[in-house]
């Protein structure tokens, strides 16, 4: 069977903006041995070292439960769950532990396409 590149329906992949990715991230420490993590915007290739950072601080604070909000997150890629997976181990490695506690439906396909959200306790 040939192709026709013209006619042929190519599957929809979930679409970007052409313009420069932006994150935002704010943590609140709860407690000495907890904090909640809001993400916002796009994690990928260019915004992930600010979240690496970001939750590497965390951790190095003292930190063992981090909480994750991903509720206004429009964008994550394999990048970002790297992250995700270094900073768990990170935790895991102190004795702590790193939820998914809350997703955008984007980020919520993403970790339970990849089965992720075993790992990061995400059953949303």
């Amino acid at each position: 069977m040939t192709r026709n590149p013209q006619t042929d329906a190519n599957p929809q992949l979930p679409e970007r903006s052409n313009t420069q990715a932006t994150i935002q991230i704010d943590v609140t420490v709860s407690s000495s041995r907890s904090a909640i993590v809001d993400v916002a915007g796009e994690v990928d290739l260019e915004t992930a070292p600010e979240l690496r950072a970001a939750l590497a601080a965390v951790s190095d604070s003292g930190v063992c439960v981090i909480d994750m909000n991903f509720t206004s997150t429009a964008f994550m890629d394999s990048t970002g769950l790297a992250v995700l997976i270094a900073a768990l181990r990170r935790c895991q490695h102190r004795g702590g532990r790193l939820r998914v506690v809350e997703a955008s439906p984007a980020v919520a396909r993403l970790l339970h396409a990849t089965r992720l959200s075993r790992i990061f306790a995400f059953d949303a």
